[in-house]
């Protein structure tokens, strides 16, 4: 059991796809996501966001633009738009992309230039697993 708060907040999160009636969840199988996947002929999905860098609280407006500039260099894979949704609702909710088909490395690259300290990862047929940068 994870004792860090950051991280069990991480675990008890929603992470809500424009499109799919059901969220994603750390642990659990995305039938909807496999069918992203299945669909564009990729193994792999990261759900990412520019917000909130390092989980410090940033304005609206800059993390939009955070995540406006994060879009820009998604443009190799099919992305979709969502959230993270704290499903206790002490974190508001956290713009961010299902990108499907992008290589773990470069998921992992993205987190870093935009200094995240997490990010949720997929590949087909698997249940979803939470990357976290280690301190």
């Amino acid at each position: 059991m994870h004792t860090d708060p950051q991280i069990l907040a991480y675990h008890n999160t929603d992470y809500r796809v424009n499109g799919f009636r059901h969220p994603i969840r750390i642990g659990e199988l995305s039938s909807e996501a496999d069918e992203l996947l299945r669909e564009h002929d990729f193994t792999e999905w990261a759900f990412i966001t520019a917000w909130n860098p390092m989980s410090e609280p940033l304005g609206d407006a800059e993390n939009r633009l955070r995540n406006a500039e994060l879009k820009s260099q998604l443009s190799a894979w099919v992305v979709m738009e969502g959230a993270g949704c704290a499903r206790d609702g002490r974190w508001p909710p956290e713009e961010s992309f299902l990108v499907a088909g992008i290589p773990f490395e470069s998921a992992v690259a993205l987190a870093r230039v935009y200094a995240q300290r997490a990010f949720v990862y997929g590949r087909a047929g698997e249940p979803a697993v939470l990357w976290v940068e280690k301190q």
